[in-house]
């Protein structure tokens, strides 16, 4: 029979927790960037016109384009992920933010 110290398990748990926050975990970032409100859009303008308006679909308004950039991140946590994408985003000039705007999703 096998004797379990039961002494040891809570400073196991702690333990384990504390690991969990210094080894860094892979995080998938969304960034989605789209053109801000008063931008001009051509690429959306044409599929609306040419596409979407000339297929029937009466109820389709407007459409907009965008890009999604998809991004694996290895971070502490969540919000340690989006600073660094964030950071990476205007650091790097990935987006104009004077035509676009971001949403950046962990």
């Amino acid at each position: 029979m096998l004797k379990i110290n039961m002494s040891m398990e809570r400073p196991i748990k702690i333990a384990a927790q504390n690991l969990r926050k210094i080894v860094p975990r892979l995080f998938e970032v969304s960034v989605v960037i789209s053109n801000k409100a008063g931008a001009n859009d051509p690429e959306g303008e044409t599929i609306f016109r040419d596409l979407v308006a000339k297929s029937g679909f009466q109820q389709v308004k407007r459409i907009r384009s965008g890009k999604c950039l998809s991004v694996s991140v290895e971070a502490r946590d969540g919000e340690s992920a989006r600073r660094l994408v964030t950071k990476m985003c205007d650091e790097l000039r990935i987006y104009n933010p004077a035509a676009h705007s971001i949403r950046i999703e962990v």
